[in-house]
């Protein structure tokens, strides 16, 4: 027998999944593999449910993953008030700092408890999200059960002693399975109970007394921010119901990459905004697509940095706060519904195939299990899920996982290893230990030391998160700074710089060349620091976290160039390649007496600047062109491959890219657009 697909997508998918505050996609919208099965049997249809529960559990729990994660990453700005804020009557300094202190202190309760669902140690066992794997795949366990009872229950008569031991072994098989499943549904209801106990006193402390005349005082820019936190949820999470249907169409192992924060620089702290995506395999590179049009949302959440005013930024932190632990706490609850949903589907499976038997005559029963086969067949994906988490931006800004320099290119992959392929070779060779990000250059290859949390290890990952910078060499790396580091870069000279990642500090450092001797560049202007680095000449050129303004350091401090507002910049030789706030390509000859912004491409997501003046770049599409840099005059554009999430361009010139699918390319002839594909990954 065949299974029949319906014309129109299942009613059976017609499930939404939360993967956002607020925001829902529907599984019948995303190519989910199953969407279109229409099971004739109850055994079919008994598949068909376990399978699309088991999907909507494990999406339920990387989507939630990601809020709890950065929840656990929040910020509290350390703010000393000086004078009640206007248009509050009785409240004195005393009273707002110690609201303001009890506040931070139950945020840190809230995180401790959050903590619980992402950080696996010895002494508090294993995480939840560690256990994701045991969700993806209860299908298969249970398949195999299935296969082995059904058949021989369909051999004994029906009611007899023989038939009752055996329905009796496949429940208890079937209840080995979801063991797990049912450890995990009691870890995350307790959790659910801490967080949601915590979240209601963060809430209702940020909502009475004296921190909500507080709010009250400012409550049009406090208005003006949630509508500018919802705005930007949304075009992440919409982004979301993209790749989830990416990942799906694949219908082979998925590797998923969890971002978790949204984050911007104010004079007093960093206040983070939670705000996560969840990807198919490259999630860093296509979420990096999305740059553009967040750092304009980016715009409207930051607060001004012309004028510092505490109380303001108080009162809009704490309800980004408690709006923040909200969303998780809601998020929790959903991960907790769906995951009893399953539980609940499969401890009535035995009773299911008994009446599965029931329905069926002697002659049906092979047809039945074939369609349960099938169904099983097309859920297969499950059992290939890995998820890993990265540090949020606060840790890791602008991440590097593609770098290009001589022969050779490096790739970070999903789990934290570097790749290394040299020209004419016929396989990628991995680099020792786990890296957060590369960058290369004719002065070597450099690293941000540290790995991702790993969905698929129950015990604590053995590879820490130092975010040290480090060297490689001889087929060793080396540590070479003391402080952690948020982004790396390098130029065609052989230097290296870092931003500290240290939320006191949040300089700019030039490599001092041997040891770990590093020389700061010094704070940047307004109360601003380097969001976005990129190395031309010996000279570092910085967009501001907050203003988004393009500077460039020299030996008298910072000087800014021009009044535009950038996304994400690249370097290579003396060009420099920009992005603005408005999706527009530019480039800079930084050897030119008088540098100047050029026009380029318009309607960018990502750019990879040619050591010629040309640029590689992908659209809002993810659709990869070629622009060609005339002197004076306007580029020619022309488009090269589609589905694009990333590019390098070497200091020679070869171009890379990868795909959507994983696959990584290289353009061996640019005059016919002809490209090779590499090899895959080892993994």
């Amino acid at each position: 027998m065949t299974l029949q697909y319906s014309d129109i997508n299942a009613p059976h998918l017609n499930r939404s999944v939360l993967i956002a505050p607020g925001r829902r996609i529907n599984l019948a919208g995303t190519d989910h593999p199953l969407a279109r099965i229409a099971p004739r049997t109850r055994l079919g249809a008994l598949a068909l449910n376990l399978s699309v529960q088991s999907s909507i559990a494990t999406i339920q729990i990387i989507a939630t993953s990601t809020y709890v994660n950065a929840l656990t990453a929040l910020a509290a700005p350390a703010i000393t008030f000086t004078a009640p804020p206007p248009g509050t009557h009785g409240i004195t300094v005393q009273q707002l700092q110690s609201s303001w202190q009890s506040f931070v202190e139950q945020l840190a309760a809230l995180q401790g408890r959050a903590m619980a669902w992402i950080a696996t140690s010895p002494g508090s066992g294993a995480s939840i999200f560690s256990n994701l794997v045991s969700v993806a795949g209860t299908i298969g366990g249970i398949n195999a059960t299935v296969q082995s009872q059904f058949t021989l229950l369909q051999t004994l008569p029906p009611g007899s002693s023989e038939w009752q031991k055996a329905l009796t072994s496949a429940k208890s098989l079937v209840g080995v399975e979801i063991a797990p499943l049912a450890s995990l549904g009691t870890q995350i209801e307790t959790l659910s109970t801490n967080l949601g106990a915590a979240a209601s006193m963060l809430t209702s402390a940020a909502s009475t007394g004296v921190l909500q005349q507080l709010q009250t005082a400012y409550q049009n820019e406090i208005d003006a921010l949630k509508q500018d936190i919802t705005n930007c949820n949304n075009t992440i999470s919409s982004d979301n119901s993209k790749i989830v249907g990416l990942g799906f169409a694949a219908g082979a192992a998925i590797v998923v990459g969890i971002v978790g924060l949204l984050n911007f620089w104010n004079p007093i702290g960093w206040i983070m905004i939670a705000g996560g995506a969840a990807g198919a395999y490259f999630a860093i590179a296509e979420i990096e697509a999305l740059k553009g049009e967040i750092a304009i949302l980016t715009q409207k959440i930051k607060n001004d940095t012309a004028t510092i005013d505490t109380d303001r930024t108080a009162a809009q932190t704490i309800a980004a706060f408690a709006q923040s632990a909200q969303a998780a706490a809601n998020m929790n609850s959903a991960a907790q519904q769906e995951l009893n949903t399953l539980i609940q589907l499969c401890t009535t499976l035995g009773d299911e195939m008994t009446a599965a038997l029931n329905d069926l005559n002697q002659d049906e029963i092979a047809d039945a299990l074939t369609e349960w086969n099938e169904v099983v067949a097309a859920a297969a994906f499950l059992g290939g899920i890995t998820a890993y988490i990265w540090p949020g931006s606060i840790q890791l800004a602008n991440p590097t996982n593609l770098s290009a320099t001589g022969n050779s290119a490096y790739l970070v992959s999903n789990s934290g290893t570097v790749y290394q392929y040299q020209t004419g070779g016929n396989s990628w060779s991995a680099l020792p230990g786990s890296s957060l990000s590369v960058v290369s250059g004719s002065g070597g290859v450099f690293g941000i030391d540290g790995a991702p949390a790993d969905g698929s290890h129950i015990e604590p990952t053995p590879y820490g998160l130092s975010f040290l910078v480090k060297a490689y060499a001889n087929g060793a790396w080396t540590n070479i700074s003391t402080f952690p580091a948020a982004q790396i870069a390098t130029d065609g000279q052989g230097h290296v710089w870092a931003i500290n990642q240290t939320m006191s500090d949040r300089q700019a450092y030039r490599y001092g060349g041997s040891s770990t001797g590093w020389s700061a560049l010094g704070p940047m202007p307004n109360s601003d620091a380097p969001g976005d680095i990129a190395g031309c000449n010996g000279k570092l050129f910085a967009i501001a976290n907050n203003g988004r303004g393009l500077w460039a350091a020299g030996g008298s401090g910072w000087t800014q160039i021009g009044t535009a507002t950038y996304a994400a910049m690249d370097a290579n030789g003396g060009w420099l390649g920009l992005v603005d706030t408005g999706g527009n390509g530019w480039v800079i000859d930084t050897t030119a007496t008088s540098p100047a912004p050029q026009a380029m491409m318009t309607g960018l997501s990502l750019l990879a600047q040619a050591p010629n003046g040309d640029q590689y770049v992908t659209d809002s599409s993810l659709n990869l062109w070629h622009v060609a840099y005339v002197a004076g005059q306007s580029p020619s554009c022309t488009q090269l491959r589609a589905n694009i999430v990333g590019i390098a361009v070497s200091d020679g010139g070869t171009v890379y890219a990868t795909d959507n699918s994983g696959n990584v390319w290289v353009l061996t002839a640019p005059a016919t657009n002809s490209w090779q594909l590499l090899p895959a990954l080892p993994s």
